[in-house]
């Protein structure tokens, strides 16, 4: 079993895209640490000073990311990246989902896209080793067809002008050598079909 920790500074933001029932289920999950606000104060502290004890326990950190310094963003990125952790960064400031994977799985998100009425689902089925990937907190179950939508518009609108190192990032998500238009195409209808 995979341990989650989410790291909420501002109590009163979850009840601003959460019903009440829904944060008693989130606070419900087995697995799932939230931090309290003397406790995230003390965490937000250590991890601006590169000190991560108090994290070793969890696979997942999800964390508001404008709570932390500069310095505690690059000391928990380098962190998560030794000890190969997930790490989910949202705030209000992000305006896109943003998936990195550079020795370690990172998410930006908005606030809107990680409080959502899924979220304590997802976090169950992280927890409990059923997340294929981790564009399902944003995604759900659709995250590669997702992915692949956004995959196929990137190619159309930069025909002749492709970024290799963005198109080996896309197929390293799906997990594939090389998607061709037409190939991608093809896996979009057969998505679609079975929807």
């Amino acid at each position: 079993m995979k341990k989650v920790i989410l790291i909420e500074d501002r109590p009163g933001r979850q009840s601003q895209f959460l019903s009440k029932n829904e944060i008693e289920q989130l606070q419900a999950v087995n697995g799932l640490s939230t931090s309290k606000t003397d406790e995230t104060n003390k965490l937000i502290s250590e991890i601006d000073h590169s000190a991560f004890d108090l994290l070793s326990d969890y696979q997942l950190i999800i964390i508001h990311r404008s709570a932390l310094s500069d310095m505690g963003i690059n000391s928990l990125n380098s962190y998560c990246k030794s000890t190969k952790k997930d790490l989910i960064y949202f705030s209000g400031g992000i305006t896109q989902c943003n998936y990195y994977n550079d020795g370690y799985n990172l998410l930006n998100i908005s606030v809107s896209e990680l409080y959502n009425k899924s979220l304590s689902t997802t976090i169950r089925d992280y927890i409990e080793g059923k997340v294929q990937h981790l564009l399902e907190i944003v995604y759900g179950r659709s995250w590669r067809l997702s992915t692949m939508l956004c995959y196929r518009q990137w190619l159309t609108s930069n025909v002749g002008d492709i970024d290799l190192e963005k198109k080996e990032a896309f197929n390293a998500i799906l997990g594939k050598t090389d998607y061709t238009l037409e190939v991608l195409n093809k896996e979009i209808n057969k998505k679609f079909i079975l929807l």
